[in-house]
């Protein structure tokens, strides 16, 4: 079973985990965010892209800035990453925009920042519909629902993917969502990130995302900014997604 996670990739932990380093590169044209809308990235100079290295710096990831040396990204977004992972924060154009990064805020810890019924923004790297892909920060607005209801609409759609407490569930499957193979990037509610994108169903807005609950996350999150270990970096969230 594929595990829903967390992971926190540090400037500091480069020379001692997987060979993480920090680079600025550009995100090209993997990314998808589906149904939504060009997003101004001046409002949001805490997006970050992950990329492998390599002549292509093929895109693999979204995350978050968090803090001065932190993203927050989906855990298995580094398990799999044995080599240097190259950033890009903030703009394609990295050398411009720089000094206006910003790191994001975090959702509490109570979790009321993401109750059923918020509205929900989800970022990401780039496409306008199924087959047409760009390089531009998108942005759709999503709807939070009970996650009873979403685990019958995954129920229902006979697709088994596990829905429990440490997850957020977002969309109602109208057309508009994140997809999958751009998992990290963040689930905002007014620009608190409240949860990781990392597990998606098959098809693009048929049925709601799955999202890391970032508050359930904080503790390790916390350790790690203190100087704490954490083995991999990636915290191992059981819950989730399909098989």
């Amino acid at each position: 079973m594929k595990l829903v996670q967390v992971g926190l990739l540090s400037a500091a932990f480069a020379i001692f985990v997987n060979g993480i380093s920090f680079s600025e590169l550009t995100p090209n044209e993997e990314s998808r965010i589906y149904g939504g809308s060009n997003a101004k990235i001046e409002k949001h100079m805490y997006m970050a892209s992950l990329h492998s290295n390599g002549s292509d710096s093929e895109f693999f990831c979204g995350g978050t800035l968090i803090a001065p040396q932190y993203i927050l990204t989906a855990g298995h977004c580094l398990e799999v990453r044995m080599y240097d992972v190259y950033v890009s924060l903030g703009s394609k154009h990295p050398s411009e925009t720089s000094s206006k990064l910003q790191s994001a805020r975090l959702a509490a810890a109570h979790g009321s920042d993401n109750e059923p019924s918020v509205m929900a923004t989800v970022l990401g790297w780039g496409i306008v519909d199924n087959v047409t892909y760009g390089d531009t920060l998108r942005s759709v607005d999503v709807e939070i629902i009970a996650n009873k209801k979403c685990a019958k609409m995954y129920a229902d759609a006979r697709d088994n993917s596990t829905v429990d407490d440490l997850v957020i569930c977002a969309g109602h499957g109208n057309g508009k969502d994140s997809c999958s193979g751009v998992p990290g990037g963040p689930l905002l509610v007014n620009d608190v990130v409240v949860g990781v994108m990392s597990a998606e169903s098959a098809e693009c807005g048929v049925l709601p995302g799955i999202y890391a609950r970032v508050s359930d996350a904080l503790a390790f999150i916390s350790n790690i900014q203190s100087g704490g270990s954490a083995g991999n970096v990636t915290e191992l969230l059981t819950a989730g997604t399909s098989d």
